[in-house]
């Protein structure tokens, strides 16, 4: 069953897991009327299935159902980490203290008695709602670079975990990016921080506009950005990125008084079939076109394929299992420039 009052999904949603009707109808009504949205469930089943449709902003959980007992969920769903910011309030018909202790024990946000008091029960919802929302915008500060927005590395690493789980699942391809501004040091010496930053901010609202609903870009750190490309091959992943690239031209990364042109270099690594490294692995191979991007001239895209680049590296004596470490020599010459080279900013 759909949540009533889906015309305003600004308004936060309440799930209503209880096994009688009745007692349903009274809490639906109530809510409603408070301007909640609202969702039934009438068992523990029922409810996680809503829960995948729409993540509720508080659960109203009886103490009863046909197929758990609602301490039991508590501790199910608060150890689930999907779950476990969402505040439940578990409703029951005891008034023992010691079913009150074990409900809190539990994991219970808070506890109201059936039937509830109308007033009272708006304002337990109230507040966990709220509670929530605070909650929500800790964790979503905690997940953002300050300066531009984006997620930070931390928070990019943990999606990339997942994406690629899902891509093995699955046997999707893959492709991730790293991207990295041109002479960003001369830019800072010259133009000054405020107008480096301002490019930064600049760039990455020009990836963000640019890129699909499912790609995720993050800022990697300094000027380096990275992009996951979930179900892209290789071909689509070096015309995304040069895309990217060529869109930066003619537009002024600066302000009136500092007009400035910025450039990119990226380094693209690819996996095919679902045939998906760690993510370490990954980073290291985009890492590794990143800086052959850099050393052939910057203002281009290098893309690295599995099985090609491992071939690379072995013939030129580098250890891929280990990786690619700063200024390291190789046959053909220095695959990555040394830290703080004049020349490599």
């Amino acid at each position: 069953m759909a949540a009533e009052g889906e015309a305003d999904k600004t308004r936060p949603l309440v799930l209503v897991v209880e096994h009688s009707s009745a007692q349903r109808a009274i809490l639906r009504a109530s809510l409603l009327q408070a301007g909640y949205r609202v969702a039934e469930a009438r068992s523990a089943v029922d409810a996680e299935s809503k829960m995948l449709e729409s993540a509720p902003d508080a659960i109203l959980l009886t103490w009863e159902l046909p197929d758990a007992e609602g301490p039991d969920l508590l501790r199910k769903w608060t150890a689930n980490t999907t779950l476990e910011t969402i505040p439940i309030l578990m409703l029951t018909s005891h008034d023992e203290p010691d079913k009150i202790l074990k409900a809190l024990d539990s994991g219970a946000f808070d506890f109201l008695r059936k039937p509830p008091d109308r007033l009272e029960l708006h304002a337990r919802i109230r507040n966990a709602v709220r509670i929530k929302a605070l909650h929500d915008e800790l964790r979503r500060l905690a997940s953002r670079d300050p300066l531009t927005g984006l997620l930070n590395r931390r928070a990019f690493m943990d999606q990339l975990d997942q994406e690629l789980a899902r891509s093995r699942r699955y046997g999707r391809d893959f492709a991730l990016a790293i991207i990295d501004v041109d002479h960003f040091k001369r830019i800072n010496d010259t133009a000054g921080h405020d107008i480096g930053d301002l490019a930064l901010v600049q760039l990455s609202q020009h990836l963000t506009r640019s890129l699909r609903q499912v790609d995720v870009v993050a800022r990697y750190g300094g000027e380096e950005f990275i992009v996951m490309l979930p179900e892209t091959v290789p071909s689509r992943a070096t015309m995304v990125l040069n895309r990217l690239r060529s869109g930066m031209q003619d537009v002024n990364w600066g302000n009136a008084e500092h007009p400035l042109s910025v450039t990119f270099s990226s380094g693209v690594s690819c996996f095919t079939g679902g045939h998906t490294p760690n993510a370490t692995v990954l980073i290291k191979h985009a890492d590794v076109a990143l800086y052959r991007a850099k050393n052939l001239g910057r203002n281009r895209v290098e893309l690295a394929v599995e099985n090609k680049l491992s071939e690379d590296l072995e013939a030129e004596g580098v250890d891929v299992g280990v990786g690619v470490d700063v200024g390291v020599e190789t046959k053909s010459g220095r695959l990555r420039p040394e830290p703080d080279h004049p020349d490599q900013d």
